[in-house]
């Protein structure tokens, strides 16, 4: 299932000329709800905190979701920052009781990087 978003998503978006982080809230089967915008940047960064995520999915009747944010250059490799701010993310997502399933950077077409694939979120946040 993240392959599918990851690829459509990067089909969708790329090439973009700014950088944006979107927000997936999930159902309790993990099916998505929808999503909607966090916030968006210039080329090479976008100023967002986690605030931006919660606002939006705390009223929704969700307790999981999905972060996914570009990088226009179209390389996928997550940055330090990026890293950082996932697990501050995580971090607040726990004690508000949504739980951070991936984070998704998408680069160019086909291109994306999962944090959860790659064992990058704090697996003592991370629900069984």
């Amino acid at each position: 299932a993240t392959r599918d978003l990851a690829v459509a998503l990067s089909a969708r978006f790329y090439p973009a000329f700014r950088e944006f982080i979107l927000v997936f809230p999930l159902d309790s089967r993990a099916k998505v709800l929808g999503w909607f915008v966090a916030a968006i940047g210039n080329v090479s960064r976008v100023a967002f905190t986690p605030l931006d995520v919660f606002r939006v999915l705390v009223p929704m009747p969700t307790e999981a979701y999905i972060l996914v944010h570009n990088h226009p250059s179209g390389e996928s490799t997550p940055s330090r920052a990026d890293h950082d701010l996932t697990e501050r993310i995580q971090e607040g997502g726990e004690v508000l009781g949504l739980q951070l399933v991936d984070h998704i950077v998408i680069g160019a077409v086909g291109s994306y990087y999962s944090m959860a694939e790659m064992g990058d979120l704090n697996p003592s946040l991370v629900r069984r």
